[in-house]
């Protein structure tokens, strides 16, 4: 039996959210390093955190959108019930 903590890394969905998140991180200090270097003025952490925000909201959003449709279905499904 697995514990809760394990089980959790071991999602395939928060697996993937992770390797976004730190892709996202890792891309945006990309982005920033070379506006450092080019003494621009959004830099590293700037990118890094706007990267990291969108992943975030993204996922959060999808999420949101994911269990509205599922609510439409158990509606629609409770609806033709009460209707029989």
């Amino acid at each position: 039996m697995q514990s809760g903590v394990c089980y959790l890394l071991m999602d395939n969905v928060s697996v993937q959210l992770i390797v976004q998140l730190m892709l996202a991180a890792l891309l945006g200090g990309v982005i920033g390093l070379e506006r450092e270097w080019k003494r621009k003025e959004a830099g590293l952490q700037t990118y890094s955190l706007v990267a990291v925000a969108h992943v975030s909201l993204r996922s959060l959003g999808m999420s949101f959108l994911t269990s509205l449709a599922e609510c439409r279905v158990w509606y629609s499904t409770l609806r033709e019930l009460s209707l029989r």
